[in-house]
């Protein structure tokens, strides 16, 4: 039998042989030891927890993802905050108009927050 070539994607857990190609290379390459290192207990109790550790870190992985969302937004909403100052100054605009810039001025503030909290969330 020989011996898998190497895999440039991260494989996780491949430490505790939970999968059977992991097994087969670490009984090649560590024979002697092979029973030390096979620990079928170990590998259930961790079975167990796997489901739920993969859900939190996904969970953690989309705050993230959303707290640098949130954090784009909120630089592009402070980056329009003199245009919007400067649409208020127009003379004779609408109400509608002036209605809208006071709706996006309110939007980018909740943003920004929202941002602040999310990223609180994230960091822990």
């Amino acid at each position: 039998m020989a011996i898998s070539q190497p895999v440039f994607e991260r494989k996780y857990n491949d430490d505790l042989l939970t999968h059977v190609e992991d097994q087969e290379t670490i009984k090649i390459l560590f024979l002697e030891i092979f029973h030390v290192l096979d620990h079928s207990e170990l590998r259930a109790e961790f079975v167990k927890y796997n489901d739920s550790a993969n859900k939190s870190k996904r969970f953690v992985h989309c705050i993230g993802l959303l707290a640098v969302a949130l954090a784009a937004l909120a630089l592009l909403s402070s980056a329009a905050t003199p245009i919007l100052k400067a649409v208020k100054e127009i003379p004779n605009l609408s109400p509608l108009a002036m209605d809208s810039v006071r709706a996006l001025q309110s939007v980018s503030i909740v943003l920004e927050i929202a941002g602040l909290l999310v990223a609180a969330i994230a960091l822990g």
